[in-house]
């Protein structure tokens, strides 16, 4: 019986080579860095940008965090607009706010116009912001809750890019999300660590960018943020390509590079008798 089973497994799962490929041997990596379709998206954001070279066009699951009221929505919402300025298509999930409150942060962080006067319907001029919108070669799709009618899947998620051929997913935020499959009886943090799973899953199969905005856990409010403090999961720190975590101090945000595969140091200048520059923000790619 044993014996059989063997057989029977052979049958049914063929063994095949794997894929391994020899980094010795294979010198394709060297052409392949340098295709357009390889290339990493701007950020925006001038400082990650200059020790990152923007983030990877299909290699990139990035958490932003912080604790609640820092402005994480902001600044994923800020990296979508500059990607559409850029001329890409980015789909922002989100589980909170309506499509209207999102157009409206967009066409505050275009145009600068007041949040506050276009929310509350009240006059504002137009005219240089809808010749602004009619330049622009991108676009930024929109996805709620409410279109659903209950918190999306990585399944509506991975729809929502192939129907509108997205170049960048931004989800907003992922406590607003569930996990595919069966989650009753499962612990708050198990459901996180599916979920995480599933989202890695989803962008190596799709080869674009996934930017998921997450809270900070109450810890990080009496310590120096690290990766342990994203609520919900250990897995996500696992799972992520690239961890921000914001803070705020005199009217001033700061962003702190918790996890990165790929940064360089920025060059330092000399000091006094040719020895490095001890200057904190110059030093290591860590806080921006």
């Amino acid at each position: 019986l044993l014996d059989l089973r063997e057989r029977l497994v052979a049958l049914a799962e063929p063994r095949q080579r794997t894929n391994a490929v020899s980094i010795i041997k294979d010198l394709s990596r060297f052409e392949n860095f340098k295709r357009q379709d390889n290339a990493r998206l701007l950020t925006g954001i001038q400082p990650l940008d200059e020790v990152s070279g923007g983030i990877s066009k299909k290699d990139e699951f990035m958490i932003v965090s912080a604790r609640l009221g820092i402005g994480k929505s902001w600044l994923a919402q800020y990296i979508a607009k500059s990607m559409c300025v850029n001329g890409h298509r980015v789909g922002i999930y989100s589980g909170e706010m309506s499509e209207d409150e999102v157009g409206a942060r967009f066409d505050s962080l275009l145009s600068h116009i007041s949040n506050f006067a276009l929310t509350r319907g009240k006059a504002v001029d137009l005219t240089e912001h809808l010749a602004r919108l009619s330049t622009i070669k991108g676009d930024i799709l929109v996805l709620t809750a409410n279109h659903l009618r209950r918190n999306a899947t990585p399944k509506d998620l991975k729809k929502f890019a192939i129907d509108e051929r997205l170049d960048c997913i931004i989800i907003d935020q992922l406590s607003l999300m569930e996990p595919d499959g069966q989650t009753r009886g499962m612990a708050g943090f198990e459901k996180m660590a599916q979920l995480s799973l599933q989202l890695k899953t989803l962008q190596q199969e799709l080869r674009i960018p996934i930017i998921a905005v997450s809270q900070l856990n109450r810890a990080a409010a009496q310590q120096e943020a690290d990766a342990s403090n994203i609520a919900g999961s250990d897995r996500i720190g696992q799972d992520a390509t690239l961890i921000l975590a914001l803070s705020r101090k005199d009217d001033t945000l700061k962003i702190k590079v918790l996890k990165s595969r790929s940064f360089r140091i920025p060059e330092q200048r000399s000091g006094a008798a040719g020895q490095p520059c001890r200057s904190k923000a110059r030093r290591l790619p860590t806080v921006l």
